[in-house]
């Protein structure tokens, strides 16, 4: 009784999957050429997006040049190396206070960079 009812079901699924064939939108070949296509053309961008950049590319992103960079380590260390004379030109006890004074100055400014949370 049951069988009745579902063979002109089966019957109608297939005969849909044969129009379906018959149409050329849906045919495996038409398919394939677009899912090349578009892959191809997807691993183009991958590739030129994470390609190792070139030594032109890597100068023009730095915003700074060699030479500048040279020169901001040089200044830092001038800078370091004034301070270190001026603590070896202080006694014991003065060391002490500038190095308390110094702490506290990068407690305040470690302070002021804080973000509090609501």
């Amino acid at each position: 009784s049951e069988a009745g009812v579902t063979i002109p079901l089966v019957q109608a699924v297939f005969d849909l999957i044969d129009w379906l064939d018959t149409k050329p939108t849906f045919k495996d070949e038409h398919i394939a050429r677009k899912l090349v296509k578009a892959r191809t053309e997807l691993d183009a961008t991958l590739a030129k997006e994470f390609a190792e950049p070139t030594e032109e590319e890597k100068e023009a992103a730095s915003p700074y040049s060699y030479y500048e960079l040279l020169a901001e380590e040089a200044k830092r260390a001038a800078k370091r190396k004034a301070e270190e004379e001026k603590l070896a030109g202080m006694t014991t006890e003065q060391q002490r206070k500038y190095e308390e004074k110094e702490r506290k100055k990068a407690l305040r400014k470690a302070q002021g960079k804080m973000v509090f949370k609501q």
